[in-house]
């Protein structure tokens, strides 16, 4: 584990993600929406949408700059 305990090669769902930036679900769905905020994939049959630990710990690197 690395920066706030994110593991980096795990695949965080959008309720994970946004606790560990502390920011809202909304928040994150927002960012999606105008393509800002940390790097996400698409998943699965239903399209979920997700986060890998590298980007969120990259995310929270360029806030901190």
């Amino acid at each position: 584990m690395t920066s706030a305990g994110i593991e980096p090669r795990r695949l965080y769902t959008t309720a994970e993600a946004a606790a560990l930036l502390n920011y809202s679900e909304r928040t994150l769905r927002r960012w999606r929406k105008d393509e800002v905020g940390p790097h996400y994939v698409r998943y699965g049959a239903a399209l979920r949408y997700g986060y890998f630990g590298f980007d969120l710990i990259a995310y929270l690197k360029e806030g901190r700059q």
